[in-house]
Order: structure tokens, then C-alpha cells, then sequence
């Protein structure tokens, strides 16, 4: 009986070791998955289903906190500015998609000169698009979280945070500025310094007003309500006091 049992193990085992050994070479034979970016993931998984469109989730950026308006102001670039140009692009690691807005600036609130050639690292200008440059005197690049691009043929959606800047708009934007320069061109870049919550639209009557109204009770939102009656030429006249 005994005897039976073990010749049954081994009978047992040496059937397995085909499929085994078949089983290991499948699993070499499929592609690294590992080595997939996260937009190279969304687009294999949409083709698998034969999707011909997919939404990526955006990560959300590391904007400054403020606790006042004072604060911000002295700490951005206060600029009131209409959307000229826009595309949109992947990360450098893939891991997102950047939303490139070319601006004019209409208004320097804050009155500062625009930011001159700084030290940047290398790969920094790189990731500009070439096709929303080169850029006027009176002109500002900021880039933000969301946009959509095709890859292989799948439309890949990176929904934004936020609404963004529309070429029918006027805008007010506390924004965290640079600049560098390639040979005589220089490009001032940056980013809306406070997110969503530092960027107002303009309407035809100068009336400011938040991109959302779930950003009523936000700092800046509170504090040009109260203390400049939601007037961009009050708002406007404060700086010049100063």
C-alpha cells in the first residue's frame, strides 16, 4: 500500500513539472510591467479593453500656503493676465500630465520687474514644448496639474484640479515666477503660487470672483470681499499707495 502511494506521488509530480516548467516559461515571455510608466500603464490597459479614450487621475501639486492677503502679496507676483496659448504635454517621468498656459500680462499689480535669468537646473527649461515658444516682453509661461494628450493612439485625460484659464477670460493671478535665458531669449515661467485659491476671473465690470464659489471662505477669496469689495481697481489702488 505504501508502495502505491509514493509511486502515485511521483506519477503525480512528474505530470506537474510540463506544465510547471510551461507555466514559468509564459511568465517569462510576458513583457515587464514593472518597468511601465504610469501613462504607459493607463494606455495598455485601455487598449486591452479596446477604449479608445482613458482618464488619469492628476496628483495634486505642493502649492504655498497663506494665511493673508498681505502675505501674498508681498510673497507673488499680483499680475492680471489673458490666456493667449496652451498645450498640453507629459511629465518628463510620465507620471502626469502638465497643462502649459502662455499669458499675457495685461496689468503688474504688484509692480515688480519681471523675474531675469536665474540659475536653473539643466533639465528644467527642457520640459517647456518648444511649440509655445518663444515668448513676448509682456508675455509669462505657468504650468499646472491636468491636460490631455494622445499616446498610441488613446486619448489620455488628465483631469484637471480645477477649471483653467479660457482665451475669453480675464484673470487676476498671484503667481511664483522665474525666469532663465537661451541665448537672447529670455522665458519667464512659473506656477499660480497659491493653486486654484490664488487665481480669480475679471469680469467686463472689474468684478473679481473666485474660479469656484467652494473657494468662498478661502483667505484671499475673504479678504479682497471684505476690504476691496470684490474691485479690482481698488484692489489696484492699494498697491499703488505703497
Amino acid at each position: 500500500m505504501k508502495n502505491m502511494t509514493y509511486k502515485l506521488v511521483v506519477l503525480a509530480l512528474v505530470s506537474f513539472l510540463p506544465i510547471a516548467a510551461t507555466e514559468q516559461l509564459r511568465l517569462y515571455a510576458q513583457p515587464d510591467k514593472r518597468d511601465e510608466t504610469r501613462l504607459q500603464r493607463h494606455v495598455r490597459l485601455a487598449k486591452e479593453k479596446g477604449a479608445t479614450s482613458v482618464e488619469m487621475t492628476s496628483p495634486l501639486p505642493n502649492y504655498a500656503e497663506v494665511d493673508s492677503l498681505d502675505q501674498a502679496m508681498w510673497s507673488s507676483a499680483v499680475l492680471v493676465v489673458k490666456l493667449q496659448d496652451q498645450t498640453s504635454v507629459p511629465s518628463s517621468s510620465e507620471d502626469a500630465i502638465w497643462t502649459w498656459y502662455k499669458l499675457k500680462v495685461l496689468r503688474d499689480l504688484s509692480d515688480t520687474p519681471l523675474p531675469k535669468e536665474t540659475a536653473l537646473p539643466p533639465n528644467v527649461p527642457l520640459e517647456i514644448p518648444a511649440s509655445i515658444l518663444p515668448l513676448k516682453g509682456d508675455e509669462v509661461l505657468i504650468r499646472d496639474t491636468g491636460g490631455t494628450v494622445t499616446v498610441d493612439g488613446v486619448e489620455v485625460r488628465g483631469k484637471p484640479l480645477y477649471e483653467g484659464f479660457r482665451k475669453d477670460g480675464v484673470y487676476l493671478l498671484f503667481a511664483d515666477l522665474t525666469g532663465f535665458s537661451n541665448s537672447e531669449t529670455l522665458t519667464r515661467f512659473g506656477r499660480p503660487a497659491f493653486g486654484p485659491y490664488g487665481i480669480f476671473k475679471v469680469d467686463a465690470g472689474g468684478q473679481i470672483q473666485p474660479l469656484s464659489k467652494d473657494f468662498n471662505d478661502f483667505p484671499l477669496t475673504r479678504a479682497l470681499r471684505e476690504r476691496f469689495a470684490n474691485s479690482l481697481e481698488r484692489f489696484s489702488l492699494f498697491f499703488q499707495r505703497y
